[in-house]
């Protein structure tokens, strides 16, 4: 099998940097752009650097990282030794990308709208359609003079029309076929815009299908009659619905009633094979804890947390599986 465990990345690799290539101790970074300033700036990031295969994490560069890249230089850098000829360097922190999810904005979700205005007997028809296929739309009638600037009328009808305010729609188009533009007050233009917001909201409420859950069928039979611990039974109605159905021995989930030296996970990730001791692997540990871990091939081996949580590991090398207990 790959690798499949790495403790000490980011969460996600971010933009590409540069592609490293050593020289006699120099080093020079091939950028995507030209323009350095792009991807380096001050502020990016923090000092650590890891390496994992051929990729090195550049976990938030400092300064000092910063004239690095320009001065070509790794002279006395510690903390670069581990750069290799062809390694690639992604960067963590992006500060313009922080800067926009940091604005009040910036979590906001519009329905994109269309409209489109033609004329009508009496005056003109206002008709929204969604996105997603939904319509409404209202009038505009009455005696209303010829406007005197045409071009201006239609451009305050199409300003005015697109304000959406606070409201879960974005007009994102709007198109006008009028023959004679006429002059309306933006008062009622307000209103009837308003108007055919409440019938947006009013058409998407109706077009709206609620999918149901399908009947219970009473004669469907659970396939055990026992459920342990592990069926995670948290409450009176799920431990009901399994004895109408044919258990006959419930037990409570491990939360509601903590039960000592019982599996709690078994899985295919094994910490014996990540630090090196799995005879199977060739005793190879991953690279990312082999500088970190001094581990004892003496069993059993214990994995704690911070809180007090201690859990005891278990092996079945023959099926490549590692259980975890609560003693």
């Amino acid at each position: 099998r790959k690798k499949y465990a790495q403790f000490f990345t980011p969460e996600t690799i971010a933009d590409f940097m540069a592609q490293w290539i050593l020289e006699g101790g120099n080093v020079k970074s091939v950028l995507e752009d030209e323009n350095k300033s792009l991807y380096l700036f001050n502020g990016v990031g923090h000092d650590s650097f890891f390496v994992d295969e051929d990729i090195l994490f550049a976990y938030l560069l400092t300064d000092m990282a910063y004239q690095i890249f320009l001065d070509n230089s790794i002279e006395n850098i510690r903390t670069l030794s581990m750069l290799k000829k062809g390694m690639k360097v992604n960067r963590n922190s992006d500060r313009a990308f922080e800067k926009t999810l940091s604005q009040d904005n910036s979590a906001a979700r519009k329905i994109s709208v269309d409209v489109r205005i033609k004329d009508c007997d009496g005056g003109i028809t206002i008709e929204a359609e969604c996105e997603d296929g939904v319509k409404a739309q209202t009038s505009i009638t009455g005696d209303f003079e010829p406007a005197r600037n045409a071009q201006m009328a239609l451009d305050n009808l199409k300003a005015n029309i697109s304000k959406t305010g606070d409201t879960i729609y974005e007009v994102i188009g709007v198109d006008i076929d009028i023959n004679e533009p006429k002059f309306i007050p933006n008062s009622i233009i307000a209103e009837k815009r308003r108007e055919l917001t409440n019938a947006l909201d009013d058409a998407r409420t109706a077009s709206h299908k609620r999918e149901t859950r399908r009947a219970e069928e009473p004669g469907c039979t659970y396939p055990y009659t026992r459920v342990g611990y592990e069926g995670n039974v948290n409450n009176q109605l799920a431990k009901a619905f399994l004895e109408e159905h044919g258990a006959t021995d419930v037990e409570e989930s491990f939360e509601l009633k903590a039960r000592k030296n019982v599996p709690l996970m078994t899985c295919r990730h094994c910490i014996k094979r990540i630090a090196g001791l799995c005879a199977k692997n060739g005793y190879q540990a991953d690279y990312s804890l082999k500088h970190h871990i001094k581990a004892a091939a003496q069993e059993p081996l214990y994995i704690h947390n911070d809180t007090g949580t201690r859990l005891r590991l278990e092996f079945d090398c023959k099926k490549c599986e590692m259980t975890i207990y609560k003693d």
